[in-house]
């Protein structure tokens, strides 16, 4: 497991609190925001591995999709290197 944290990047995720490695996920983005590292990151009660791509249309589903697309959207605007 990585020791150093603090020359990552921004980072943006989701875990459904059924997820086998829900644990090692929180930890990580955990140790992310103490390094001073930015993190957007949501936990979605009663969902399992996958379930934004295995029910879609889920309700959740949509609403995790939406985060992290909006999430993605932020980092294009915000975080990447000007292009000649």
């Amino acid at each position: 497991m990585a020791k150093e944290y603090s020359l990552l990047p921004p980072a943006l995720s989701f875990v459904g609190d059924l997820e086998p490695f829900i644990d090692e996920t929180i930890s990580y983005m955990e140790n992310l925001r103490k390094a001073g590292a930015a993190v957007d990151f949501r936990v979605y009660p009663g969902c399992y591995h996958g379930f934004d791509i295995i029910c879609p249309r889920a309700k959740i589903s949509e609403e995790a999709t939406t985060f992290f697309l909006e999430g993605f959207r932020y980092a294009v605007d915000h975080y990447r290197t000007p292009q000649d």
